[in-house]
């Protein structure tokens, strides 16, 4: 039986049949760069017995949970789990998972290949809500009933989740709340401060579902605006854009050229001190790691085929067992960069790896919130299961693609990220 206490973080996914061999290799992983803490365990028949069924939404699928051996606090946020619910869904390319709290009905993000999953686990609500009838009325829970109206609900579920519905379904999502993740969409319905509260889930899977139950069945009711659990969060308007400048005839990237000039200018004025250069200490041969020599101390720039979280905790807490001999800094130095966090830099392909405000980032989300450096643009923002990082985009010129270039030093700025991978 599995064993998981009540009130821990859950990871709940379903994956393609042959997973579970994968999911724990991911468990071996963690476990060897000292990512203690979390379970990853296969489903051993007894899943769907807990208080959290998933059939019949989940088929032949594979379903594996990760779990927290520690329960959630007060204020807590859910920034770590759901960095880790991305590594399990992507690696796994499972078309299903969330992230919740065992023992509390409803999720805080979930992710999803296609939205007929999201709609899915909406269904999921109103098949094992005992407050729900089969025709989507609000009824009382009454267990001579209860039974007979789960038997119904399941013989009606089929009817329900198909290509028809999940287009209706799609057709009320809100706009704006589903964005993409690396292959994947994501609905996130965190509290304030990524934290997790269920309100918001079930207000949306019991309105959601019961549009579509209430429809098929024809039932008058009241609606789902009677059940009065707290709305689902929308994203407030955006603030009225400010007047367009004055046209000067120059290229956006001209323009910033110019702009970084004036800047520099500015700053001899000042006689503020030039920015220090970024020299190597270290250059491994082949594709090895580097170590760099940043203002203020050494930085362990990690190409992107060497990039992975438990690489960079591993070296930060101290073990050179995944570095090879020519990829070792001097002990003086290795204590030294140690002393100053781990600063590291690296590359990575999407900005949907990046989140801000517990939000996968993604494009129009970057333009937005990030700032102007040159002819770069900058965003401080979080890599989950890492660390807070500067984010680097540096637009695509001809002959070369666009780069998301990251360092975890505050003191470097775009320019001298930049200077770390050319």
């Amino acid at each position: 039986m599995i064993n998981v206490t009540r009130g821990v973080p859950l990871i709940d996914v379903l994956a393609p049949p042959g997973s579970s061999s994968a999911a724990l290799d991911i468990q071996t992983r963690m476990e060897l760069a000292g990512g203690a803490g979390w379970r990853i365990q296969p489903d051993d028949g007894t899943m769907e017995q807990s208080m959290i069924p998933s059939q019949p939404l989940r088929g032949g699928l594979e379903r594996i949970w990760a779990t927290r051996d520690t329960p959630t606090y007060q204020g807590e946020s859910m920034q770590e789990s759901v960095g880790l619910c991305m590594e399990l869904a992507i690696s796994l390319q499972a078309p299903l998972a969330a992230v919740g709290v065992y023992g509390v009905v409803g999720w805080g993000l979930v992710l999803f290949e296609d939205p007929r999953w999201l709609f899915g686990l909406t269904l999921l609500e109103w098949l094992y809500n005992p407050r729900l009838s089969s025709a989507g009325e609000i009824v009382e829970d009454d267990p001579a009933t209860a039974e007979a109206e789960l038997r119904a609900k399941v013989s009606l579920f089929p009817r329900l989740w198909t290509s028809e519905g999940t287009a209706r379904f799609v057709s009320r999502l809100p706009p704006g709340a589903v964005q993409e993740v690396e292959g994947h969409q994501a609905l996130s319905l965190m509290g304030p401060g990524g934290t997790f509260d269920p309100r918001y889930w079930q207000s949306f899977a019991v309105q959601m579902a019961l549009a579509e139950v209430q429809g098929i069945a024809g039932a008058p009711g009241e609606g789902p605006a009677a059940l009065g659990p707290a709305p689902m969060p929308v994203a407030a308007p955006a603030p009225p854009s400010a007047p367009a400048a004055p046209d000067d005839g120059l290229t956006p990237l001209q323009r910033a050229r110019k702009q970084a000039q004036l800047d520099a200018a500015a700053a001899e004025a000042r006689g503020d001190e030039p920015a220090a250069p970024v020299v190597d200490l270290v250059v491994a041969t082949g594709s090895g790691v580097r170590w760099a020599a940043g203002p203020s101390g050494p930085i362990l720039v990690i190409p992107p085929a060497r990039f992975e979280p438990d690489f960079v905790r591993s070296v930060q807490g101290g073990s050179l067992d995944l570095l090879a001999r020519d990829e070792r800094l001097d002990g003086r130095s290795f204590e030294e960069w140690m002393l100053a966090g781990g600063p590291f830099a690296t590359e990575v392909p999407f900005l949907s790896r990046l989140f801000l405000d517990n939000t996968p980032v993604h494009k129009a989300l970057f333009d937005e919130r990030s700032a102007a450096d040159g002819d770069l643009r900058v965003l401080d923002c979080h890599l989950p299961r890492v660390s807070r990082v500067r984010a680097v985009l540096v637009p695509a010129t001809e002959g070369t693609a666009r780069r998301i270039l990251l360092s975890s030093s505050k003191e470097l700025g775009g320019e001298q990220i930049r200077a770390l991978f050319e």
